[in-house]
């Protein structure tokens, strides 16, 4: 349905339409020339063709459009956009697009021909690619979609790519070599093996020089399986490529399998990146497997860091040794650091070590603590609320948040919140 009589609201730069909404197949009411940023939500294969005819009256109602997302959803293929995103690009339209979201065809052909196209956007800055649920990745990836151009994707600087494995992953990034690439952020569905791992970081490191923030979250085997694979582990000798440059300001690994760190190898990352401002680093649970050797005595190392120097605002590790340290007499505090997750063993104690760590890092805002216990009543936290938050990967924890002088957070076990919440 093309709508072109008189517009609604004439000024809107922006649309967020989910298919849950009534009003979804109307969203065409809404679009004027004035629209930048248009987001659509089809969550059921019966949204597929309301949005395909969108997108198609796109060029006449949003001529000026910068923000095209097809939000994807493992339940649905919205390939059928890509196809008319495709057609819109050979025939000269959305040829002010710097940012697009949507799911890879599941042919060859037609994968080869939208990156083409995309490739030759001028003001293209953002892109978020999805394999198609139902593609022969063999077939797609070995047909030379992905390759690599000089002329191609010149002013690309952010790609997401959520796909089945690592290999297709990096035979994918191929494509942006000609990029300034500043942002990667990598979803993978499949198991993997440690050593494709490195390489996958060694070519990342030696294609992109100029990266500033890198995503990496590996899927599990399955829900019940967490060990990843059997008798890997990550080492520091292959996270080190990603640190050749001193530009990263951001790193945030979720990798399902032990990583072999200790307190000094968190310093070396800091002082090998004196930009860094966020650092997660999440790995398996240290009760189903070995444990990376990361304790609370890197928060003191840190502080012996020049001050000027030390950027670095977000922390969060799978620490292992949770009993606070002594902060008697004189002693060097982190100032820079904000937001403090401390993954791990639960504590029995998490109040006595809340202090210990405000104290070592007096300006946190968010502190998050695995707790065995409930907070005791006597704790001086004014109030105390339940929040559950979810990875992307995976949700396997759950956390009592705690606001107050600092906005504390401190986690408990799914089951043991369920025992008190019935206490």
């Amino acid at each position: 349905m093309i709508y072109l009589g008189r517009q609604w609201l004439p000024n809107l730069l922006s649309i967020h339409s989910y298919s849950e909404s009534f009003v979804f197949e109307y969203t065409p009411v809404f679009i004027t020339p004035c629209l930048r940023s248009l987001t659509l939500h089809p969550r059921v294969k019966y949204d597929i063709p309301t949005s395909v005819s969108i997108v198609a009256a796109l060029p006449v109602l949003a001529p000026q459009l910068t923000h095209l997302s097809i939000a994807w959803f493992q339940e649905i293929s919205s390939s059928d956009v890509s196809e008319r995103v495709i057609k819109m690009l050979q025939d000269g339209d959305l040829g002010q697009l710097q940012h697009l979201e949507c799911e890879l065809p599941s042919s060859c052909d037609s994968t080869q021909a939208l990156l083409g196209q995309l490739g030759s956007l001028s003001l293209l800055k953002s892109l978020k690619i999805y394999s198609h649920k139902k593609a022969d990745l063999d077939q797609l990836f070995g047909c030379n979609a992905f390759t690599s151009e000089d002329s191609a994707f010149l002013a690309l600087t952010s790609v997401e790519i959520y796909i089945k494995d690592l290999e297709s992953a990096r035979t994918a990034m191929k494509t942006f070599c000609s990029s300034p690439l500043s942002r990667v952020y990598v979803n993978l569905e499949s198991p993997y093996d440690v050593k494709s791992i490195g390489d996958f970081f060694e070519e990342l490191a030696t294609r992109y020089s100029s990266l500033r923030d890198i995503k990496v979250l590996l899927a599990l085997d399955s829900d019940d399986d967490l060990s990843g694979p059997p008798g890997d582990c990550i080492s520091m000798a292959q996270l080190t490529p990603l640190f050749r440059h001193g530009n990263l300001q951001t790193l945030e690994l979720d990798i399902p399998c032990p990583v072999d760190l200790d307190d000094a190898a968190i310093k070396d990352i800091v002082m090998c990146c004196p930009h860094l401002r966020t650092l997660r680093l999440d790995c398996i649970d240290p009760e189903t497997s070995q444990e990376a050797a990361i304790t609370l005595g890197v928060l003191s190392m840190l502080a012996t860091i020049h001050k000027p120097r030390l950027e670095l605002e977000c922390l969060s590790l799978p620490f292992t040794v949770m009993a606070p340290l002594e902060t008697d007499g004189d002693y060097e505090v982190v100032s820079s650091l904000k937001t403090l997750h401390v993954g791990g063993p639960s504590i029995d104690d998490p109040v006595e070590l809340e202090s210990y760590i405000r104290k070592i890092c007096p300006n946190l805002t968010d502190l998050c603590l695995p707790s065995s216990k409930p907070i005791p009543k006597y704790a001086p936290l004014p109030q105390a609320s339940v929040h559950v938050p979810q990875s992307p990967v995976r949700e396997r924890s759950m956390t009592k948040h705690l606001t107050g002088p600092i906005a504390r957070w401190v986690g408990i076990g799914k089951k043991k919140l369920a025992k008190a919440a019935h206490a």
